[in-house]
């Protein structure tokens, strides 16, 4: 049986069973969009905007209402200006982060930074800072106990956002203990060298500048990461150049699409529901449906111990 499992983003969002819906809704509009007949296999969302905010949105909310699920519009004016400045912006954000790094101002940066995000990013400030170790692992847990389900079927997993930072970080310090075929990460974070630099922390992995993580052993076929360029949550969006292949090969694939998610009157690149609509994303979904059950491979004995000491992350500390 083949099985998807998705990981919303940063944000309060509105009960379990509605976005549970929206999801499937808007990966059935792409599907349908590149003239697919697929049906949609099992789906489970790691829902965990209730481990971060007291109650979900009502109808009443007006953030709820920005982000509601809505169908694709005929076409999306897409902003050449925008695109270009965020284009801009990204090639430069590695060359700032890394003088700032590298300079004897970084401590200062990082002194006011961290408040910043630590302050107006609660859901970063639990699960990047620990600063409630409890509430982290009840969102990890969520994840893990899902994977464990379907333990014995082929999972797709997609991360959004922050959604993106949880899944490689369950699968990173898991890398031991579960196969998943595929990771898919839409608008993710994960290519920000702040994110990166403190996930490496986490996991005691000595940071350099610029700074390079693993691709968890755990990913064994493949990981897609799809960008809008305009979307800027994933300024960084060449992940490719951050994730080390892990020893079956497997490394980022960045792949560039449009996220047309428009509501009333105005686009939010970073959507979700324009993510998992993309015509990019609903191919490789199609293919992942249609394509024969795939055993995940088994490494044994001398092989296994020959692939991990060429791996220059296989002996970091837990």
């Amino acid at each position: 049986m083949k099985v998807i499992i998705g990981i919303h983003g940063l944000d309060n969002k509105p009960e379990k069973d509605i976005l549970t819906r929206w999801w499937q809704r808007a990966m059935e509009e792409g599907l349908q969009r590149i003239g697919s007949n697929a049906v949609l296999p099992a789906f489970e969302l790691v829902y965990w905007a209730d481990i971060a905010y007291p109650r979900p949105l009502d109808m009443e909310d007006p953030y709820f209402l920005d982000d509601v699920y809505t169908r694709a519009p005929d076409a999306v004016h897409y902003p050449g200006l925008q695109l270009v400045a965020t284009s801009l912006l990204s090639k430069g954000l590695q060359k700032a982060w890394n003088w700032v790094r590298g300079s004897k101002f970084s401590d200062q940066t990082l002194g006011w930074i961290d408040p910043l995000v630590r302050r107006y990013f609660q859901e970063i400030d639990i699960y990047l800072f620990n600063s409630d170790p409890e509430k982290r692992n009840r969102i990890r847990n969520r994840l893990m106990a899902l994977i464990d389900r379907y333990r014995k079927d082929e999972i797709l997993i997609i991360g959004h956002s922050m959604g993106s930072v949880i899944a490689y970080d369950v699968l990173l310090s898991e890398d031991q203990k579960y196969q998943i075929p595929t990771l898919v990460t839409l608008g993710s974070p994960l290519g920000f060298p702040y994110i990166a630099e403190k996930i490496a922390t986490a996991h005691h992995i000595a940071v350099k500048v610029p700074v390079h993580l693993p691709t968890p052993e755990s990913i064994t076929k493949q990981w897609y990461n799809f960008y809008d360029s305009t979307d800027i949550i994933s300024l960084r969006h060449r992940l490719s150049e951050i994730y080390l292949p892990n020893s079956y090969g497997v490394a980022p694939i960045d792949r560039q699409v449009v996220n047309d998610y428009l509501n009333r009157g105005q686009r939010n690149p970073h959507n979700i529901f324009g993510y998992l609509r993309a015509k990019e994303f609903s191919q490789l979904l199609d293919r992942f449906i249609a394509a024969p059950t795939a055993i995940s491979p088994v490494r044994t004995g001398w092989w296994q111990q020959v692939v991990q000491n060429l791996n220059p992350f296989a002996k970091r500390s837990k």
